[in-house]
């Protein structure tokens, strides 16, 4: 383990051998629930996941691993330690922002603007991780029904039935 390794690529996981399962768990728990997951999606996924144009991520980009310097620089800290496609990261953040109201392909096309990134798959990816993250929200809802007295406090406000709906018809427009 404390061996040294010739190149960071040596010590990186593979992001589809990390995130398929966890995919293919979500896009079933939406299914359970009526909703749509073509199996194209899922050859979506594959391609996307196990992109042969790897480069190092941070995995699991969320607020609650980003701080600002006093100087204003954003810094990233507890990096899943992941190898695919530069996109990926972008794509994650914008479709765990849809929990805030927030269009992921307008948070996506602001960090597009800022990047360069190959839009040709770079969109596509975005409806991949719609899908994850829709199928997250669905798991952890259920989660936390099957604990809980109270079914209705779940999500009184349908802030978490909006962003499913948000997520998949960003994933329909972007995956077909």
């Amino acid at each position: 383990m404390h061996e040294s390794a010739a190149s960071i690529t040596d010590v990186l996981r593979p992001l589809g051998d990390t995130i398929l399962p966890r995919w293919e768990a979500c896009a079933s728990a939406l299914r359970a629930t009526g909703r749509a997951a073509p199996q194209a999606w899922h050859t979506a996924a594959e391609f996307h996941y196990r992109s042969d144009r790897p480069a190092p991520l941070h995995g699991d980009l969320s607020f609650a691993n980003l701080a600002r310097r006093p100087d204003g620089t954003l810094i990233m800290f507890d990096a899943s330690a992941l190898l695919g496609p530069k996109e990926f990261d972008a794509a994650r953040w914008s479709a765990r922002l849809a929990i805030a109201g927030m269009s992921p392909l307008d948070v996506f096309a602001r960090w597009c603007s800022t990047e360069a990134i190959d839009a040709s798959t770079a969109y596509e990816l975005l409806g991949v991780e719609c899908v994850l993250e829709a199928g997250s929200l669905e798991v952890q809802r259920l989660q936390r029904r099957s604990s809980s007295l109270t079914p209705h406090a779940i999500d009184p406000l349908q802030y978490v039935d909006a962003a499913i709906d948000n997520l998949i018809h960003t994933a329909h427009s972007l995956l077909g």
